[in-house]
Order: C-alpha cells, then structure tokens, then sequence
C-alpha cells in the first residue's frame, strides 16, 4: 500500500497519518488474513520536516500492528529512490518507478521465503536518502508464487489491470506510454 505524497498538499502530516491509520485499520479489519505491505513516502525535492516526520510516523504504524501480530510489513522507499530518480522535486522517473517496484518485489520475495513479515524500523526522523545501488537482473512480482489472492471485482490478474468478470480480460499495464511484458 502507497498513499501519495500529494495528500500532503491537501492536510497536515496529522491528517495523512490519520488517513493511514484508517486505511490500514479498515484494509485488516475487510480482510484480516491479508498480508500487508505499507510503504513509507519516497524523498523529496525540498526540505520538508512535516514529510520527514510523517516516514517516522508510517513506522510507527507498521510497528505498532506487527506487535499485535498482524501480517503487515514495511517498505522503505525513502531509502529505496533517491532525489536523482525524481522529475520535479516529487514525480518519479523511470528508473525512479523501478527502484520502487524493486523495493515493493524484494519484501514480498524476504517474506515469501522467510514467512515473517519484514520489520519496521524504530520510528525516528529519516535520514537524508542515499541513491540506492542499482541491479542489472530485474525481477518481476507476477514472477512470484502468491501466498494467496483475493479480488474485490473479478479474477486475480497477473500482468493486467482489473478487468470485469472473466480471467484475462484486464488490459496490459503502461507506464507512460509503453507496455512493459510484465507489470
């Protein structure tokens, strides 16, 4: 789960930590036996204590639910993307994208093959990002076993958008114009 940056732009760091709360409260709640992968924000441009604050927060949040053995794992994109994967001080790129699928198909993959969820650090202001080393082997979530899957409108799809009722009749996922093999 990735909740925007620009919710920031509409509220306070208290109202985004709030609609946090709710969305990883309502997501257990609808779902209990779903595993949870909640991703910090990814740095920006400009100094934002508020921002920096905030990832502190989402660690917390993560934390506070493994304590009480939720399914719930947390994903460091603060340290996963850097400044220089970003297009105006807050979009991604596209190497900017891939560092951050990266980082949301290494903890499925630690957790896949470890079975605990991966822990959240101790809640404290984030240091400033560092680039992040780059792999030559790419590796693809739908690639992966799934522990399991559930839809709220259709089939599960692998490699397509959510489409109606049958199997297969999502559409392949673009990224700013060009459809990658996999998504």
């Amino acid at each position: 789960m990735l909740l925007g940056i620009n919710n920031f732009f509409r509220g306070t760091g208290n109202v985004v930590i709030q609609g946090f709360n709710q969305a990883v409260d309502t997501l257990h709640q609808n779902s209990p036996n779903s595993e949870i992968f909640l991703a910090n924000f990814t740095p920006v441009g400009w100094n934002a204590p508020d921002i920096d604050a905030a990832r502190s927060q989402i660690a917390g949040i993560v934390k506070d639910r493994q304590q009480k053995g939720w399914k719930i794992n947390f994903v460091d994109l603060n340290k996963a993307v850097s400044t220089s994967d970003l297009t105006d001080g807050i979009h991604l790129t596209n190497t900017g994208y891939q560092k951050m699928a990266k980082a949301f198909v290494d903890a499925v993959a630690a957790d896949l093959s470890s079975g605990t969820p991966t822990p959240a650090p101790s809640p404290s202001p984030a240091p400033a990002p560092a680039p992040s080393p780059s792999s030559d082997a790419a590796t693809f979530l739908s690639d992966l076993n799934w522990k399991s899957a559930t839809n709220g409108w259709g089939p599960v799809e692998k490699n397509l958008s959510n489409g109606e009722d049958a199997s297969g009749d999502g559409r392949g996922l673009t990224l700013e114009g060009s459809l990658p093999p996999k998504g």
